[in-house]
């Protein structure tokens, strides 16, 4: 008999012991009623318009209703879940865009009429590190339809300290690093 089991029967034997000669459980409370109509529904999807990156927590609170029926509003009734920004180094400008895509034709070219040239190419990139406190995976994630863009982050605020790296590289791997 496990602890759940035999408390009940204690409180069972208690409650005969204080005069209860009923053997049925008594009335329990009624579940609330389903409180999922559109009306409601969409009083939560105008709540996540004003701001995406509201917990589950926060919902239920501010409605005062359980968690696990905004839970099931926000997934069945909205088709939405929550996804982290996607995280990209830079956001290109159009024209850096075209030159990349010019230069990746080049190259191309190159390999496909002379194969060996790849094994001879050394590149370089040079970045700036900068010092900072990124914003955490949760603290970025918002509510997405499911057929909506991941949503993308580019890191805006520069700090005071910051560092230029320059790494050279050949087909096998880095060769120098400035």
């Amino acid at each position: 008999m496990n602890q759940r089991t035999s408390g009940h029967l204690r409180s069972s034997y208690r409650l005969f012991q204080d005069g209860r000669e009923e053997v049925r459980d008594d009335e329990r409370c009624v579940r609330e009623k389903d409180v999922r109509t559109p009306e409601f529904v969409e009083n939560i999807r105008k709540f996540l318009d004003e701001d995406r990156r509201v917990s589950i927590q926060t919902i239920s609170t501010q409605f005062g209703v359980g968690v696990a029926t905004v839970h099931r509003i926000l997934h069945e009734d909205l088709n939405m879940r929550k996804i982290c920004a996607k995280f990209v180094s830079r956001v290109l400008r159009d024209e850096q865009k075209e030159r990349h895509v010019g230069d990746s034709r080049e190259m191309v070219e190159l390999t496909t009429s002379n194969p060996s040239a790849l094994g001879s190419l050394v590149t370089c990139d040079e970045s700036w590190i900068y010092c900072y406190d990124p914003e955490t995976k949760r603290q970025s994630s918002q509510w997405k339809h499911f057929d909506s863009p991941r949503p993308k982050k580019a890191r805006q605020s520069k700090s005071t300290g910051k560092l230029m790296v320059i790494p050279f590289f050949d087909s096998k791997g880095i060769i120098y690093i400035h």
